[in-house]
């Protein structure tokens, strides 16, 4: 190798050094076309995320894929498409995603700060124990029944009384499983969905690992049963955080949204009972007080 050669290599690579440092997380997406999205709601799932994208979208100035979830940094499928296969998703002045999971699946927190590290995140959090019985409903509606079926699983599901007490019982392995830090949304098969159902209402463990690759000034976060009652405030809530003017009508509540979508919802479950609500409360109280003392308020709309 000759001295010019040599120099030129070294010039090339202190020039890519330079341009990496400048770009920060996003110098793999300058090498592609589009743009990548300046916020994304990342949960929970169950926790009212549809109707904080079905709102937002009425914001002119605000751009959604028409996609139910897009799912990139959580399954390989779609992660293995590459970047320039995501920034084609988004345009517009302000765009941003929706997928629910994210907050659950560590490598989605990892690949979301190499891609994007200056988004805006946007967290919506429920009553745990109404969450879990929610995504218990979810799992037996037909169409998780048909899906179970397609891979050769079992289609009935024990109850939910039956379930809790399940899981509970095997609680402390199945933590370590979910807290590994290598699970993602292909790793999410219908067992592993059934066996996790109650780590995904232990919230403050999800904040706290974002908050690892991520800023708390970057994060809002949203308590889904005051978003069903005060509905318009909220939104415009987010709609600040996002740094847009406010919205002024055109607002859909969550109990809105589930009737415009009766077919994700299931009308066989019952109403979950009072002794397996003051199971799950006990269950998640001190994760709760973990998640007020963070937030430095507490939730009274999750009491009793």
């Amino acid at each position: 190798m000759n001295k010019v050669t040599r120099s030129l290599r070294l010039y090339l690579y202190n020039f890519i050094t330079a341009l990496r440092r400048c770009l920060g997380g996003d110098w793999k997406s300058f090498l592609h076309k589009g743009k990548l999205p300046d916020f994304i709601i990342i949960g929970v799932q169950k926790g009212g995320s549809r109707a904080i994208k079905d709102n937002l979208v009425k914001h002119p100035l605000v751009m959604i894929p028409d996609v139910w979830e897009v799912h990139f940094f959580d399954d390989d499928r779609y992660w293995n498409r590459g970047i320039g296969w995501y920034k084609k998703l988004f345009s517009g002045r302000v765009c941003g995603e929706k997928t629910p999971q994210y907050i659950f699946f560590p490598k989605a927190i990892k690949r979301m700060h190499e891609v994007v590290p200056n988004a805006k995140l946007i967290l919506s959090l429920r009553n745990p124990a109404d969450r879990a019985f929610s995504q218990y409903q979810m799992m037996i509606s037909p169409s998780h029944q048909e899906r179970r079926k397609k891979r050769g699983l079992p289609i009935e599901l024990p109850s939910f009384s039956q379930l809790i007490n399940q899981l509970m019982s095997v609680f402390p392995y199945s933590c370590k499983v979910y807290f590994s830090n290598h699970l993602g949304f292909d790793d999410f098969n219908a067992y592993t969905e059934i066996s996790l159902l109650l780590q995904h209402g232990i919230y403050i463990y999800q904040i706290k690992n974002l908050l690892k690759y991520f800023s708390r000034s970057q994060l809002y976060i949203v308590i889904q049963e005051r978003m069903r009652k005060y509905t318009p405030a909220e939104i415009n809530k987010i709609i600040d955080f996002l740094g847009l003017p406010p919205l002024t009508g055109g607002f859909k509540t969550p109990d809105e949204f589930i009737a415009q979508y009766p077919y994700h919802y299931t009308k066989q479950a019952v109403k979950m009972s009072p002794e397996d609500r003051k199971i799950l409360n006990e269950f998640y109280r001190p994760y709760n007080e973990m998640l007020f003392e963070f937030l430095g308020q507490r939730i009274p709309e999750w009491d009793g």
